[in-house]
């Protein structure tokens, strides 16, 4: 039977208790790999005993929010906190001859993967932008008997911006993920500093000196209306308020799920012993960021007060 999305129970297990929700899968810390029966048995962080699962059932994976690949044996010990999760197996299992492995394929259900999230990547300006105003037109016209005067002039803003990766995450090398990135509205510097942005998505592949581009838009023609009088002429500036600035960001990868450790000999019962790291160490402790740069350019399309005059 199945009870939630993660995880999923045999009705041949013995002795199995009821599933936990969700949630309670935090509870489990480490697991390990029972060859006489095929089966997982998962413990608590003191080491007690959490339950018996199927060990090809996908109970033990859990994918984050966002997009995901899998985690790789050196990715793993590449960790800032790697040497806690090596501790932990130590004081658990013993310091003897072992490999690490990740994703294995005889048992797809304890996964470890690389992740970034959803949300978007926060980019900041480094330094203030140059900015400049300049009258690209200049658009009239002239009252009818109704005394108004219909305008089409353009207004909203348009971004450019072009992105080097300058530092790699060591967290999913080379792999490409479709990136958020809130990007500052540029406009003088008091008004930047109010922290207005937009968000746009770009292909970003963790490489060094890898470059992508992400752009914006909103400019839109609009009709202008302008009460005058009968046979008046009224005319309007269209005007451009352009800005350029240095801006840099973060991406965070983050590190998940199980990695194993994969005894010589039986420790404690077992040849197979698997660490959540999720469990182990906090988010930072288990990330990397690649490191972005890059300018921002923008135009600010808009238009003047009008002027009316005898034709």
């Amino acid at each position: 039977m199945k009870a939630g999305p993660l995880f999923f129970l045999s009705t041949i297990l013995v002795g199995a208790s009821a599933l936990p929700s969700p949630s309670a899968k935090r509870g489990i810390a480490h697991i390990a790999y029972d060859e006489d029966n095929g089966q997982f048995m998962a413990f608590k962080r003191d080491g007690s005993p959490y339950g018996r699962y199927l060990a090809r059932g996908p109970l033990l994976s859990m994918r984050s929010a966002g997009q995901c690949v899998n985690l790789t044996a050196d990715e793993a010990k590449s960790l800032h906190g790697w040497d806690t999760v090596e501790k932990y197996a130590n004081d658990n299992w013993g310091d003897g001859s072992r490999n690490i492995v990740t994703n294995p394929t005889d048992y797809p259900g304890s996964s470890a993967q690389v992740c970034i999230s959803g949300d978007p990547v926060k980019v900041e300006l480094d330094g203030d932008p140059q900015c400049q105003d300049r009258t690209v037109d200049n658009v009239s016209g002239t009252a009818g008997t109704d005394g108004s005067v219909t305008l089409q002039v353009q207004q909203g803003s348009n971004m450019t911006s072009e992105y080097t990766v300058t530092t790699v995450s060591t967290l999913g090398i080379s792999n490409t993920f479709s990136v958020s990135l809130g990007i500052p509205l540029l406009d003088d510097v008091a008004e930047a500093s109010v922290g207005d942005e937009t968000t746009v998505s770009s292909e970003v592949t963790n490489e060094q000196t890898k470059s992508f581009a992400a752009t914006y838009s909103d400019v839109a023609t609009i009709t202008r209306e302008i009460d005058t009088e009968d046979g008046k002429t009224c005319s309007v500036d269209l005007t451009v308020h352009s800005c350029t600035a240095k801006s840099k960001g973060q991406i965070r990868y983050v590190a998940t799920g199980w990695v194993w450790f994969n005894y010589n000999d039986k420790t404690k019962g077992h040849y197979k012993w698997a660490a959540d790291i999720s469990d182990i160490l906090s988010e930072d402790d288990r990330s990397s960021f690649a490191e972005i740069q890059g300018p921002i350019a923008s135009d600010t399309h808009s238009s003047s007060n009008a002027t009316c005059v005898d034709s």
